[in-house]
C-alpha cells in the first residue's frame, strides 16, 4: 500500500501501530508472543483432539509471525535472523525439497515410471 511519497508503508498488524509512530516496547511484545505461545502449548495438552492441535494455536502463531514478520521489515534483528537460525532454514528447505521430489518419482504412476 503506498503512501503519500510512493514509498510502501509497514503495516504492523500484530498491535496496530499507526504509520509514524514509534515502535517501542519490542521485547515486552516478544514476551508476550511466547508467553502466547506457552500458554497455546499448554491448551494442546488440555483440549480434545479435534480442537487441540488447530484452534488454540492458530492465534498465537498467527501473531508470532506477524510480529517477526514486521520486526524483519523493520530492520531489527530477530532470533529468526541470526545466522545459525537462517543456515538452518536454508538446509531444511532443501532437505523437504528432495523428500518431495524422492516421494513424488517413488509415487505409483509418478514422474519417475
Amino acid at each position: 500500500m503506498p503512501s503519500c511519497g510512493g514509498t510502501p508503508r509497514v503495516i504492523d498488524i500484530t498491535w496496530a501501530a499507526r504509520p509514524g509512530m514509534r515502535t517501542t516496547g519490542y521485547l515486552r511484545r516478544r514476551i508476550v508472543i511466547v508467553l502466547l505461545l506457552a500458554l497455546a502449548y499448554y491448551g494442546t495438552l488440555e483440549l480434545p483432539s479435534p480442537y487441540n492441535m488447530s484452534l488454540i494455536t492458530a492465534i498465537p502463531f498467527g501473531l508470532a509471525i506477524g510480529t517477526f514478520a514486521a520486526a524483519n521489515v523493520r530492520g531489527e534483528r530477530t532470533v529468526l535472523g541470526s545466522r545459525p537460525m537462517v543456515w538452518l532454514g536454508n538446509y531444511l528447505v532443501r532437505l523437504l525439497h528432495d523428500a518431495g521430489r524422492r516421494a513424488l518419482l517413488a509415487a505409483p504412476g509418478g514422474a519417475g515410471r
